[in-house]
């Protein structure tokens, strides 16, 4: 029998994907299996059990697939491996059903980003292909829903790299690898590294591996790997540039994708999709259609020449670097959260550059009060979101932005980053249209 751990979108999926080629499988959930994926589960016949792994007391367990979300120290799977019980993640075994190829992508930062502008180049040039993966949508349910692919575009955290066997990419990428989610490996930055690295066990030499900068624990585990793939390290450009190569740089229209991440973001797009076969102007027309993803630098509204972004999917100091200096105007920066230890030393001088004012929301936000007082005026500590948005219109001008951009984790006072972000959205949408309402009685 196999039995899948974790009751969420990737596990009940991959459960899926086992009955419909006839395996025999269980669900088995340590906390409360949400409404939906219960019936999901119902409808497919798939029996489960929550609030517990009592699972684990059965002999007749053979495979067992993991979400990500569990910890390879976890004491359900100790003792599954004590057993000699296979365990495999879940994104591993997406890989074993689909016959499609593999598009890996992972890094600390701009994963996400890569991953969508892979899959709208090869869409709009004719190429069946799927992003999913650690965006919401999970890879076996990719393979469930679109066995028809030919590519699958997927973005691959560190907890999913860590329990994969014969996952190959034949296109992969690392965007960058800064310290994050260390609480996982124990405080380690290494170990963590290289779990990262982990995306290139399955490739060969006529793969593509696509990076950006990388530390040197990470290059000298690259350098080990035997055989080697064909390698391009991309720089940092130009905004509103394409780095294809030393000798090739293509110019496009940036005002949609601000930022020289997001160049940074759009030429590893643009090399691997070549790879694949999209031609230059397929490239071109499919940038030029392509627009972010929300929570990532979305311009939301210019009010009385104050400009307002959306960052909340900044959830680590790299992230805030880019999003500061991707902006042209004095910011009123909203940051804060679940500090996951931040070192802010390596933005301090950008905010002085940057940053008028600063106001920290959450419920604890000593750090970062304390690494940028005497630096930037610091607001009163405020701990939602509507008075976050109302103090930070009081502190801008015209001219000025209103950068949303934690630098933290969302879950002291939020579900997840997209739920901060359109907590963000309603309080700026509704600040402005109750001064509206105001300024017409007046």
């Amino acid at each position: 029998m196999i039995v899948v751990l974790g009751g969420g979108e990737s596990g009940v999926y991959a459960a899926i994907l086992a009955k419909k080629h006839g395996l025999e499988v269980f669900v088995s959930d340590s906390s409360e299996i949400k409404p939906s994926y219960k019936a999901l589960l119902q409808a497919h016949h798939i029996p489960f059990e929550e609030g517990g792994h009592r699972i684990q007391e059965r002999d007749d367990v053979h495979f067992v697939i993991k979400s990500p979300g569990i910890p390879p120290d976890a004491p359900v799977i100790q003792q599954f491996k004590a057993r000699g019980v296979e365990i495999i993640a879940e994104v591993e075994w997406a890989y074993r059903q689909c016959r499609g190829k593999i598009i890996g992508v992972t890094g600390s930062n701009g994963k996400t980003t890569v991953v969508s502008m892979i899959a709208h180049i090869l869409k709009h040039s004719g190429i069946v292909a799927v992003s999913c993966g650690n965006i919401g949508y999970a890879f076996s349910r990719a393979v469930v829903e679109h066995p028809e692919a030919s590519h699958y575009v997927v973005e691959l955290s560190s907890f999913q790299l860590e329990d994969i066997d014969r996952l190959h990419a034949r296109w992969a990428a690392i965007t960058n690898i800064t310290p994050d989610h260390l609480k996982r490996y124990g405080g380690s930055f290494e170990r963590y590294v290289e779990s990262k690295m982990r995306l290139l066990e399955g490739m060969k030499s006529q793969d593509l591996f696509v990076h950006g900068p990388l530390p040197a624990y990470a290059r000298a585990l690259l350098c080990q790997r035997k055989p080697m793939p064909r390698t391009v390290e991309v720089p940092l450009p130009e905004e509103g540039t394409l780095w294809l190569g030393p000798s090739e740089v293509w110019v496009f229209d940036a005002a949609h994708l601000p930022g020289r991440h997001n160049a940074f973001n759009a030429s590893i797009a643009a090399i691997i999709c070549r790879d694949i076969g999209c031609s230059r102007e397929q490239i071109h027309a499919a940038l030029k259609s392509y627009r972010l993803q929300p929570h990532r630098l979305e311009r939301l509204v210019v009010w009385r020449d104050i400009e307002v972004v959306n960052d909340s999917k900044a959830t680590n100091v790299e992230s805030a670097r880019f999003a500061l200096e991707a902006q042209k105007r004095p910011v009123v920066w909203i940051a804060g959260g679940l500090d996951k230890g931040n070192d802010y030393e390596a933005i301090k001088e950008l905010v002085r550059q940057k940053v008028k004012a600063l106001v920290p929301l959450g419920k604890d936000v000593d750090r970062l009060r304390q690494a940028f007082a005497g630096i930037v005026p610091v607001a009163e500590q405020v701990t939602d979101m509507c008075g976050a948005v109302e103090r930070a219109f009081e502190l801008a001008e015209a001219g000025d932005v209103i950068l949303l951009s934690p630098a933290c984790a969302s879950f002291d006072l939020f579900r997840n980053y997209e739920h901060r972000g359109e907590c963000f959205k309603r309080c700026v949408y509704d600040f402005i249209q109750n001064r509206e309402k105001h300024t017409t009685r007046k």
